[in-house]
């Protein structure tokens, strides 16, 4: 059931669609008495025939009411509409961490602070009884606007009651990225597990990596049980040593050595970001402005530990920002057995034909889906997983091992080109062979290539005519890789990476050219030629720009310096003599190339990380995204924003790009649809371009305009014929 804009759910008036799983959707709603938006969870029919499904569902709703905190998501109604259950929760209105981690790892500060909220709500929980056995950065939901931010915990649908004595066979759905042992193990639960995932959590919001990084599950299992916490300051050597033995002692394989409470492992971290940095340390992200502080809480009394038990199904998403949804995916290397088919139900809950699936990016562990079969015993298995009771882990490890990576037809796709969705007449071809998530996308300057970057740490080269790969992935990076760019004679081609290297690559024979680049201090984000093809510029995670004579390979004068944060975004205007930058100092800069000054004040309006700017063919204009959700238009001269906000996309926007006449500008955005709209008018040309399973992160014109290609989460690169 897929109810629409307008239909009356239980009294409550639905608005959209906010997140779809395999369990269930999420929707937008209003309130049927008071003045207040939520976010109404309703869960299958074939959940709802079930008597179990409805018990779990009943505790699920009770231990929720039982927490009343700022810190976490209320729960306001349940109740059962015919075959259907659904409960209505607060809607916070902006992403959940994971999210934002997709622009690279938080700044310490920031970091701690996310933190520091999730253990004020997770105490509060414990001294409730409840311990949440899910904690992740996708159960962490944030406000949208950086002045005001507030974390929130979600998604208690795994919580058990530490007064529940049912028993059941042990329970291991939790995310086994951010798993204590003694949850993979079967042993007793207390407060101190989810200890050990918020120390888990912790490792990632400060590295952009999970603790864990295996290509199995049965490696990660391994990890957790056997191996060393690793050390933060292996990926970030400006973080003080400190914030490693934080780490560890959260991560710590007995119960009995880590925090014995949330909160003193939040304030163990404040103290540690003190010490003084393990190395000098780059020019660092800015910290937000503090969050709302909580007074310290008092250390929460032992806990029983009873038998593991779930509490109650959930959907695949839990509840997820406006227009980005996270369907049989969990936030690191957990797929839901529950999963449904590739081709995840799109914003308005039809199914599209089978696509390429959504696989998580490439640094975190996969877990193998269970085939979509007809067997009772497996459709039971998929009930028994949403309700959060699996078999012991070795069991499971033992059948991940024997699972195909076929879907229930028996075929297996392997990387090129497979059958589209139908989205009007405008779709040309869909490709495959990332395993990541696609970060960039160009065309050659003849437009018979397509250049591609993903977090699967490869770039690969694509034949348009061909409609398939054009020889092997270019492979040599050590983590993903962030940006491409052609050089104007189409010979060369500049990747960028989180690993902190540029690499140049020989087009035609998909060699390196050359050893890497390699000067910042951090993640490179972004790379583009000159259009004489003399310089390379490059930004990062220093916050600073680099010119580079491209015969050369040495750097030209000093860096440029301005930003105080990451720079994500360099562009070159059409005459070469200006670049402009954007950054997570909200941003938009331009630079005179030959001087290396900036060029006037900075262009301000975005309230968050800009991610994106490009120049129209003019040189007249500026495009940019941001982290805020919109898209907007610049004028170069005056450095003013001309007009209103970019409206349309249902979440954010990642990506825009002018066409060769500039008179039409694309964008895509989280809500996985692709946009034209009229530059002078700024109205939406036609319908949105749909196909995408995820959000689009990357769109960019043929030189001729009569091809336009996207990538994103969904690991696709797509081919419109734009009606433009």
């Amino acid at each position: 059931m897929t109810l629409h804009q307008g239909a009356i759910f239980a009294g409550y008036a639905i608005q959209r669609v906010i997140g779809v799983g395999g369990m269930g959707t999420v929707y937008l709603a209003r309130h049927p008495r008071l003045p207040m938006d939520v976010a109404l969870k309703v869960l299958s029919a074939d959940l709802g025939r079930d008597p179990a499904a409805r018990a779990y569902f009943e505790r699920e709703a009770e231990i929720a009411a039982r927490l009343q905190h700022p810190n976490i998501v209320r729960v306001h109604d349940r109740g059962t509409e015919g075959d259907h259950l659904w409960i209505a929760m607060d809607y916070v209105d902006g992403p959940d961490i994971g999210q934002v981690l997709r622009d690279g790892p938080l700044a310490a500060e920031v970091a701690v602070e996310v933190i520091a909220q999730a253990a004020d709500g997770l105490d509060h929980a414990h001294r409730r009884g409840v311990l949440h056995r899910d904690v992740k950065p996708a159960n962490l939901l944030t406000t949208a606007v950086r002045q005001r931010r507030h974390v929130y915990l979600t998604d208690f649908g795994i919580a058990r009651s530490l007064d529940d004595t049912t028993t059941v066979t042990t329970s291991v759905r939790a995310t086994f990225a951010y798993a204590a042992p003694e949850l993979l193990t079967g042993h007793p639960l207390d407060r101190r597990a989810d200890v050990y995932a918020l120390g888990a959590t912790l490792y990632r919001l400060l590295t952009d990596t999970v603790p864990y990084p295996r290509d199995t599950l049965a490696a990660v299992l391994h990890a957790h049980l056997h191996q060393t916490p690793p050390q933060a300051t292996s990926c970030r050597p400006d973080l003080p040593a400190g914030v490693d033995r934080v780490i560890a002692t959260a991560m710590a394989k007995d119960p009995a050595d880590r925090y014995p409470t949330c909160t003193a492992l939040a304030e163990a971290a404040v103290t540690a970001l003190r010490e003084p940095a393990t190395l000098p340390a780059p020019r660092p992200l800015p910290a937000s402005p503090p969050l709302p502080a909580s007074p310290p809480l008092p250390a929460s009394p032992p806990l029983p530990a009873p038998p593991a038990v779930p509490a109650s199904p959930s959907t695949d998403t839990g509840q997820t920002n406006a227009g980005q949804t996270n369907a049989g995916q969990t936030d690191a290397g957990q797929t839901d057995a529950a999963t449904p088919p590739p081709g995840r139900p799109p914003m308005d809950g039809s199914w599209d034909t089978p696509t390429a699936p959504a696989p998580p990016p490439s640094r975190e562990p996969t877990e193998p889906p269970v085939p979509q079969a007809k067997s009772p015993a497996i459709t039971r298995r998929r009930l028994l997983s949403a309700l959060g009771i699996a078999a012991p882990v070795a069991a499971v490890a033992t059948a991940v091992v024997l699972l195909t990576q076929e879907d229930s037809s028996g075929r297996s796709d392997a990387p090129g080109q497979r059958d589209a969705p139908r989205a009007g007449s405008r779709l040309r071809t869909v490709l495959t062979g990332h395993t990541g998530l696609v970060h960039d996308v160009r065309f050659s300057p003849d437009g018979a290539l397509v250049a591609t970057a993903s977090f699967d740490k490869n770039a690969r080269l694509w034949d348009v005519g061909a409609g398939g790969p054009a020889g092997e992935p270019l492979t040599g990076h050590t983590d993903r890789v962030r940006s491409v760019a052609f050089a104007p004679d189409g010979a060369t081609l500049a990747t960028t990476s989180a690993d902190t290297t540029a690499r140049l690559w020989d087009v035609r024979t998909g060699r390196p050219r050359g050893e890497p680049l390699s000067d910042a201090a951090g993640s490179i984000n972004a790379v583009a030629f000159a259009p004489d093809g003399v310089l390379l510029a490059t930004a990062g995670s220093d916050s600073l720009i680099r010119l580079r004579g491209v015969d050369s390979r040495q750097q030209v004068g000093a860096p440029l310096h301005g930003h105080t944060a990451a720079v994500n975004a360099v562009a070159f205007s059409p005459d070469g003599t200006i670049l402009a930058s954007a950054g997570f100092d909200m941003t938009v800069r331009l630079w005179d190339v030959r001087t290396r000054r900036q060029l006037g004040a900075p262009f301000l309006g975005h309230t968050d990380r800009v991610r994106t700017v490009i120049f129209s063919p003019d040189a007249s204009l500026l495009a940019t995204t941001g982290a805020d959700g919109t898209a907007r238009i610049w004028d170069t001269g005056t450095h003013r924003q001309l007009g209103d906000a970019i409206p349309g996309h249902t979440g954010g926007v990642r990506a825009v790009a002018f066409a060769p006449d500039g008179a039409t500008l694309a964008s895509g955005g989280d809500d996985g649809t692709v946009r034209l709209w009229d530059v002078t008018t700024r109205r939406q040309l036609g319908e949105p371009l749909t196909g995408h399973t995820d959000a689009v992160y990357a769109v960019a014109f043929s030189p001729d305009g009569r091809l336009l290609a996207t990538t994103g989460s969904d690991a696709t690169l797509r081919l419109w014929e734009p009606a433009v």
